[in-house]
């Protein structure tokens, strides 16, 4: 979700985006498939954050298309709703425990989805990360506690680790 900091800074979109390919470079010159992840939205940021978000989405989309190191570009507004208030802090700005949870899974298993099968054809996922309700439910106790927020967090870092 880099560029988000400077979506906030009020910089062009084309300067963001710029400066995420440079990002994304970096890694390519390393040998280093990359993913994007745009800017999530932000409820309490309004119309004018969309706009701007939806034009550094849309680029990075192009971006993603352009070579296979560039894998896939992925919207965080696909994954947690900015309509769900109990996915966001007071804030509006930043994920709440459980939006925090709930990415960390929906991320996961997009990884899984799209990366996984241009690494290794004709492999597919052994499991959807999302549809494991139990990895963020009440039946672990409030996400932000200790022990939950360790477990909720756990698929997110063994996919990054395992691609």
């Amino acid at each position: 979700m880099a560029g988000t900091n400077d979506m906030g800074c009020l910089h062009e979109p084309a300067r963001i985006v710029q400066s995420l390919e440079l990002l994304h470079a970096a890694c390519h010159a390393r040998g280093v498939p990359t993913v994007a992840l745009a800017p999530p939205p932000a409820p309490s940021r309004g119309p004018m954050w969309e706009a701007i978000r939806g034009q550094v989405l849309n680029s990075l989309r192009l971006l993603a298309a352009m070579g296979p190191a560039r894998m896939a570009c992925i919207d965080p507004a696909e994954l947690v709703s900015a309509a769900s208030p109990e996915m966001w802090d007071a804030d509006g700005l930043h994920f709440s425990p459980l939006g925090s949870c709930t990415f960390g899974q929906s991320l996961a298993s997009a990884v899984l989805r799209t990366v996984l099968p241009l690494l290794r054809p004709g492999e597919q996922p052994a499991e959807d990360l999302a549809a494991r309700p139990d990895l963020c439910s009440a039946a672990w106790g409030h996400p932000w506690q200790a022990g939950a927020a360790s477990w909720c967090i756990q698929p997110v870092g063994w996919v990054l680790v395992q691609v």
